[in-house]
């Protein structure tokens, strides 16, 4: 993997540690390149049949594949490997932030105490995090995006900095912001008049995503708001110090505190595939009323909706995460009508645009390994969703 890009708030490493990860990234990349494959070829030669036999026709959806391969041993064997990966990584990232969790903590409270900061972080120690949140530890990260261990916790920022850098394997570049940098590049170059004076990005995490949208748009004022305080920490101390002026608060976006109209653009970065399908039509809505006459509401994710994938073994293969990395609302997601949610909420219906966008990281060479055993069908694209108000 080509380096994460440091930072005065990313957990430094060891030798040791450097040499556990790359074991990691290895056998992550074995299971999923070498192994991966496999599972078609027991499904076309073992569970198909099987699954014919018994009802009489091919399987017609990913439930009906899942009745079979949950038994095959080939699939069972590959899925337990899979997750063994994902645990090893956790446990080794998890040490190296654990070792220094005093020292980044001392250095977030040096952060949001100089005077010359460049942005803001707003807390709300009252916000009740939703409990699709709460009790989810996405991407099975340990303590999930909300952990508090302790008084000033960044322990869910750093662990998710490193983690979303690894868990890509680099492919997302050095500053894990592809998907930011990929849909603000595509809008400058499909919107190019369009200038936002301020812009939001719901669910900003970190702020990976949120400082390659500023990228995109330099001379705007950027906001970011999430649900964990610990990520937000971690984000505004990251944000100082790359000399990136973003304003951090901690807020629900599903009902934010930002006043109607007051944005010209209202994004989110690979946040609906993480969220509860129940809440992506409150943050639709919730941009439609953030957003000035004129305004865009922009959303990027993985190109996961089955209308990309109508074969039932392809997704039933994109389920593995659902239910075996804690990505419960994932499955759920793909069957979402984004646009029709988007002219629902009152957008525009002839500006809606849903399109396919190619990774600008992966067209630059980085290498980026499928879940699925090969490289992405759509050659590393993210989807992204765009309408006007």
């Amino acid at each position: 993997m080509k380096g994460q890009t440091p930072h005065d708030i990313l957990p430094n490493e060891h030798h040791d540690e450097v040499a556990r990860q790359e074991f990691v990234t290895s056998f992550k990349v074995h299971v999923l390149t070498d192994l991966g494959p496999g599972n078609k070829r027991a499904f076309e030669n073992r569970g198909a049949p099987a699954f014919q036999k018994t009802h009489g026709h091919q399987p017609k959806s990913a439930r009906d594949v899942a009745r079979v391969m949950h038994k095959d041993p080939f699939w069972q064997t590959w899925s337990s490997l899979n997750r063994s990966g994902q645990e090893l990584m956790w446990e080794g990232l998890g040490e190296r932030t654990g070792r220094q969790l005093d020292d980044l903590t001392d250095r977030a409270r040096n952060a949001a105490a100089r005077k010359n900061k460049k942005g803001s972080l707003r807390l709300d120690p009252t916000l009740k995090v939703p409990r699709y949140n709460s009790e989810i530890h996405i991407h099975c990260q340990p303590g999930g995006y909300h952990a508090e261990l302790a008084e000033d916790d960044v322990s869910a920022g750093a662990l998710y900095d490193v983690g979303a850098y690894q868990y890509g394997m680099g492919g997302q570049g050095p500053m894990t912001d592809d998907v930011g940098v990929t849909v603000g590049a595509y809008f400058r170059r499909t919107l190019p008049a369009f200038a936002p004076a301020r812009i939001l990005d719901l669910g900003c995490g970190v702020g990976h995503q949120t400082l390659g949208l500023a990228e995109a748009f330099p001379e705007s004022e950027i906001h970011g708001c999430d649900l964990g305080a610990g990520m937000l920490r971690y984000a505004h101390a990251r944000a100082e110090s790359v000399g990136q002026a973003v304003h951090f608060s901690q807020q629900n976006a599903e009902k934010t505190d930002y006043p109607d109209e007051s944005f010209d653009l209202v994004t989110s970065m690979i946040l609906f595939h993480e969220t509860s399908h129940k809440a992506i039509p409150s943050i639709i809505n919730e941009c439609y009323r953030l957003l000035k006459p004129g305004g865009y509401m922009v959303h990027g994710d993985v190109p996961e909706f089955n209308k990309y994938w109508p074969e039932p073994y392809d997704q039933f293969q994109r389920d593995w995460t659902t239910h075996f990395n804690a990505e419960p609302f994932r499955s759920k997601m793909r069957d979402m009508d984004m646009a029709g949610l988007a002219k629902k909420a009152g957008f525009n219906a002839k500006s809606i645009t849903e399109d396919l966008v190619p990774s600008l990281f992966g067209e630059a060479g980085y290498a980026r390994t499928s879940l699925y055993g090969n490289t992405h069908a759509y050659g590393m694209k993210w989807w992204v969703l765009v309408a006007q108000k």
